[in-house]
C-alpha cells in the first residue's frame, strides 16, 4: 500500500452546501461568513422558476449555454512537425550508486520541457519515463523504454506553459493565455481564449475542460465533438487548478486561490484543505496514482502535498514542509516527494509523523526545468528529470538515491533518430533479445550464471505467491521478466545447461509470451493449460484462455512465442493475483488495497472455451480489515491465505470448513513483518525485529463442535539481524531457510524443539541453524536455494537462484552432486 498520508493527520474537512446557486442577472451570489463558494452567472439563457436552486441544495441545476463562437471553434492547421528532431540515448551514472540511468540528449535548446506529459486518467498509469520538448513551434514526445525511444511529432501555435498528451492522436497546449486542443488526424486544433488557469478533467463522467480568469470559472464539457459551457465565479482569484481523482479515475479538479488550496467535486460542490487562506498555487505538473499533488505558498513559505480522500470524503495532507525559495519543479508519488532548485533535485520522505524528511539531493550539469517521482512496486523508485537539451531517467531503490549524487553522462548507446520509431508495446522480438544478456560467474565456492537485463523489466518473478510448481516459489528455477506486453520465460534447462557446464545460447533456454498489456503481475496452469490469469499495468484484469504458439524468426535463431487470442477483462487495477482450482471450479482472485475480487469458473466452462468462450462474470467482493500484501492458495481447497500488513486471514471461498463458503476466518493479528509461505505444507514464516516465526494452519473444534481454520505459532529465541529476503523449503530431511543480506546469502536448517517450564508445560520453539553461507558481490531482492534435498528436485544438490537487481542469478555450491 502507498502510504500517502497517516490517519493521524488528516485534515479536517469544511464542506459547504449549495456551492453552486442558480442563475442570476449578471450578478453574483456571496457566500455568507465563513463558507466558500460559487455563484453562477449567464448571459446566454435565462432559466425558468423551477430551474432556480434553492439556498439548500448542494448540486447545480445550471442550464447548459451553447459557447460563443469565437470559443471551441475547429482552425486548420497542418500538425507535421517543420522538422524532425535529432536525438540521441547515452548511457548515464549517479556518482557513488548502482541506479539504471538512460540520458536522452536533443539538439536544441527547446523553449519549454516537461515531464510526464500523458494525461494519467487512472491509477497505475503514472511513469517517469517521458518527457515534451518545444523546439520553435515544432513539439517532441519522447519515451525512454526497454525497446529504444520512441517519439512522436507534432506542432503548436504559440509558446507552450504546459502540454497533455491524451493520445498518439490528441494533445493540449497551453499558449500565451489560449488553451488548444490539436488532432492530428484532423490537422486541425481548437482554442479557448483568455485563460488565466486550466484543468482537464472528468465532470460527471463526461472530459471537461475547466478554465478561469481571476475569479470566474468556466466548465465546458465535450459530447461527441460538441461543446458546450456553464459559467461560474468564486470569491477570490484562481491561481492555478489540476485535475484530481475520485476513486479510480480523474474527477473534479483542485484549486490553488489567494485564499487558499480547495478540491472541487464532479457536481462542483467545494472542500476546503484546511491549509488557511494564504495564497497558494499548484507547482507540480503531476498527480500519483491518489492524485497527490504540491502546492507552494510565497507567504508562508511552506510546500504540502494533498489529496482527496473518497474514502475519508475530505482532503488529506501533509504536514507543510518549510523551505527558503519557491521550487522551480516539483512531484510526489507514494512516499517520496523531489523538488528542484537550480541545477538540484532534493529528494524527501514521509515520516510516520506525517512529516517531509530530505535524504538525497541529486547534482545536474545544467538547470532543471521539471521533474516526475514515481514510487514503483518491489521497493523502487523512478525519476525523470528534464532540462532544455536533455532528460534523464534514472531508477534504483530509494537507499541508492541517499545521500548526495552527480549526473554524469556516457557514451551513445542509440544512434541520432531522424524518423519516428516503434511504440513501446510493438517493438519486435529482436529488440527484446537485445536486451539481456547471459554470463559465467563465480565468487569463492559459487559458481554458475546470470541473466543480466540492461534495462530494469516491467515485471519479474520475485513474488514467493507465484505458485506454479510443486516445492520451489516463485516460479523457480524458471525466471520470467517482461518488456512491455513481451514476457520473456526462461526455462528450467537454463539451470540444466548451466550445471552440465554445456554451451548454449539464450536461444536455446527461452521462449516468450505475448500479451494483451503489460503485467504487473500473473500466474498460470489453469486447468492444465497455458491459459494465463494477469494484473495489467493498464489497470485490468485479463483472463487469457486462449492462444497457440508459434515459432518466430529473431536475427538468425527462432524462438517459440505464445500468442493471446482470447481473453475476458475486468476494469479492477490489481497489485497481484493467484488462483486456486478444486472441487470441479476454478477460483480466480486478485487483490487491491484491503479487498481481494473473486472470480469463478468452472472446469466445464473452461473445457468449452475454445468453442464457446467464457462468459464474464462478475467478481465477488470481499473485504479486509486492512491492505493486502499476499494471497496465497491452500492445499485440498482449504481457500485462500491472505497476508495483510499486520494480519493473517483464511477466505474459504468454496466451504472446506463448518461454516461454509464465502467465510472470512481472523487467524493472526498484530504481526507485522516480512512474510514468506511455504508453498508445500502451507507454512508461513514471519520475519520481525530480527527474529523468526513460523505460523502452522491448521484446524481446531470451536465451541459449536464445528471445525474451523486456526493456527499454531512458533518463534524464534535466536536474532539473525539483517535479513533481507528469504524463502523456506521443504525437503526430506528437514526444512531450510535461504536467506539473503547485504553482500552474503546463506542457509539455515529448521526445526521445532520444546522445553517444560515451571509448571510442566511443553513451550515450543523454533531451532534455527547456520548450514553455510557464502559471500556474494550483490544483495539479493529475491534468493531460493537448500543443499539436502533427496529426489524432491535434485539428489543432494547444492543451489541457490536470486533475483538481485536487473541480475537473476543460478549458482551452484561446494556440496552440488555430493553422489
Amino acid at each position: 500500500m502507498r502510504k500517502i498520508l497517516l490517519g493521524g493527520l488528516l485534515v479536517l474537512l469544511v464542506f459547504v452546501a449549495g456551492c453552486i446557486s442558480g442563475p442570476s442577472s449578471g450578478t453574483e451570489e456571496k457566500p455568507s461568513p465563513g463558507e466558500t463558494t460559487f455563484s453562477s452567472t449567464t448571459t446566454k439563457t435565462t432559466p425558468s422558476p423551477s430551474e432556480t436552486m434553492s439556498p439548500t441544495e448542494t448540486t447545480p441545476r445550471q442550464t447548459k449555454t451553447q459557447v460563443p463562437s469565437e470559443d471551441w471553434a475547429y482552425l486548420d492547421l497542418s500538425l507535421i512537425p517543420e522538422n524532425e528532431p535529432k536525438y540521441s540515448l547515452h548511457k548515464g551514472s549517479l556518482s557513488d550508486s548502482s541506479v539504471s540511468v538512460e540520458v536522452l540528449l536533443i539538439e536544441g535548446p527547446a523553449k519549454f520541457v516537461k515531464t510526464s506529459a500523458n494525461w494519467e486518467a487512472s491509477p497505475g498509469e503514472s511513469s517517469a519515463n517521458n518527457v515534451v520538448f518545444q523546439v520553435n513551434h515544432d513539439v517532441y514526445y519522447f519515451e525512454v523504454g526497454p525497446t529504444g525511444v520512441y517519439y512522436e511529432g507534432g506542432r503548436v501555435v504559440g509558446d507552450l506553459s504546459d502540454f497533455v498528451r491524451f493520445t498518439e492522436d490528441k494533445y493540449l497546449g497551453w499558449e500565451n493565455g489560449f488553451v488548444r486542443i490539436y488532432s492530428r488526424s484532423l490537422n486541425k486544433y481548437r482554442e479557448k481564449k483568455d485563460v488565466m488557469a486550466y484543468a482537464a478533467t472528468l465532470i460527471n463522467g463526461e472530459f471537461a475542460i475547466v478554465t478561469s480568469v481571476e475569479d470566474n470559472l468556466t466548465v465546458t464539457t465535450f459530447v461527441n465533438g460538441e461543446a458546450s459551457s456553464e459559467e461560474y465565479s468564486f470569491d477570490c482569484p484562481i491561481l492555478s487548478m489540476h485535475p484530481a481523482f475520485t476513486g479510480d479515475t480523474i474527477s473534479g479538479f483542485y484549486m490553488a486561490t489567494t485564499c487558499g488550496v480547495y478540491y472541487v467535486s464532479p457536481n462542483l460542490e467545494t472542500y476546503d484543505s484546511g491549509l488557511g487562506d494564504s495564497a497558494w498555487i499548484i507547482i507540480s505538473n503531476d498527480h500519483d496514482d491518489l492524485g497527490t499533488i504540491v502546492v507552494y505558498s510565497k507567504d508562508l513559505n511552506e510546500v504540502v502535498g494533498l489529496h482527496y480522500s473518497a474514502e475519508h470524503d475530505e482532503v488529506l495532507h501533509s504536514k507543510p514542509l518549510s523551505v527558503s525559495y519557491r521550487p522551480d519543479a516539483a512531484s510526489v508519488s507514494g512516499l517520496y516527494l523531489a523538488l528542484a532548485r537550480g541545477t538540484k533535485l532534493y529528494l524527501y520522505e514521509l515520516g510516520e509523523d506525517g512529516a517531509y524528511n530530505n535524504f538525497g539531493i541529486l547534482d545536474f550539469p545544467y538547470p532543471i526545468r521539471d521533474v516526475k517521482i514515481n514510487q514503483l512496486s518491489g521497493d523502487q523508485i523512478e525519476v525523470g528529470v528534464a532540462w532544455k537539451e536533455g532528460f534523464a531517467h534514472i531508477v534504483g531503490k530509494p537507499d541508492d538515491f541517499r545521500g548526495e549524487h552527480s549526473l554524469s553522462v556516457g557514451e551513445e548507446i542509440s544512434t541520432t533518430g531522424t524518423q519516428t520509431s516503434t511504440p513501446p508495446a510493438q517493438a519486435g522480438l529482436e529488440g527484446i533479445f537485445d536486451i539481456f544478456t547471459i554470463e559465467k560467474v563465480s565468487f569463492g565456492e559459487l559458481w554458475g550464471a546470470k541473466i543480466h537485463l540492461e534495462k530494469t523489466p516491467d515485471y519479474r518473478n520475485v513474488h514467493d505467491w507465484l505458485q506454479i510448481r510443486v516445492y520451489e516459489p516463485a516460479g523457480l528455477p524458471e525466471a520470467y521478466f517482461a518488456f512491455g506486453r513481451y514476457m520473456v520465460h526462461v526455462t528450467a534447462s537454463f539451470r540444466n545447461f548451466v550445471e552440465s557446464k554445456s554451451d548454449f545460447t539464450k536461444y536455446d533456454v527461452t521462449e516468450v509470451y505475448e500479451l494483451p498489456s503489460t503485467p504487473k503481475d500473473f500466474t498460470f496452469g489453469i486447468y492444465d493449460t497455458n491459459d494465463i490469469f494477469m494484473a495489467g499495468q493498464d489497470g485490468k484484469l485479463y483472463l487469457i484462455y486462449g492462444g497457440e504458439w508459434k515459432e518466430e524468426p529473431v536475427g538468425n535463431e527462432k524462438v517459440r512465442c505464445w500468442k493471446s487470442k482470447t481473453y475476458v477483462t475486468w476494469d479492477i487495477d490489481a497489485d497481484g493475483v493467484n488462483v486456486m482450482s478444486r472441487g470441479g471450479n476454478n477460483y480466480f482472485v486478485g487483490w487491491k488495497d484491503d479487498k481481494i475480487y473473486v472470480i469463478t469458473y468452472t472446469n466445464e466452462q473452461f473445457y468449452n472455451a475454445e468453442e464457446e468462450g467464457l462468459p464474464k462474470v462478475q467478481p465477488k467482493e470481499v473485504q479486509l480489515p486492512e491492505n493486502i500484501v499476499a494471497v496465497y492458495p491452500l492445499d485440498y481447497g482449504r481457500g485462500f491465505l491472505i497476508r495483510t500488513e499486520t494480519g493473517l486471514y483464511l477466505y474459504d471461498v468454496m466451504g472446506y470448513f463448518d461454516y461454509g463458503p464465502d467465510k472470512l476466518y481472523t487467524l493472526l493479528t498484530d504481526a507485522p513483518g516480512m512474510t514468506a509461505v511455504q508453498i508445500y505444507t502451507d507454512d508461513a514464516y514471519i520475519y520481525r525485529d530480527g527474529t523468526f516465526t513460523v505460523v502452522y494452519v491448521t484446524s481446531k473444534y470451536d465451541a459449536n463442535d464445528k471445525e474451523v481454520p486456526t493456527v499454531n505459532v512458533v518463534s524464534s529465541k535466536i536474532a539473525i539481524p539483517g535479513v533481507r529476503t528469504f524463502a523456506p523449503m521443504f525437503n526430506t530431511y528437514n526444512t531450510q531457510l535461504a536467506v539473503g543480506f547485504d553482500g552474503k546469502i546463506a542457509l539455515y536448517n529448521v526445526t521445532t524443539s520444546y522445553y517444560y517450564d515451571e509448571n510442566n508445560n511443553e513451550v515450543y520453539f523454533l531451532n534455527l541453524t547456520l548450514d553455510q553461507s557464502f559471500s556474494v558481490p550483490f544483495t539479493p531482492d529475491y534468493v531460493y536455494g537448500e543443499d539436502e534435498c533427496y529426489c524432491h528436485v535434485h539428489k543432494h544438490d547444492n543451489y541457490f537462484y536470486a533475483w538481485a537487481g536487473n541480475d537473476y542469478y543460478v549458482l551452484f555450491g561446494p556440496k552440488n552432486r555430493r553422489w
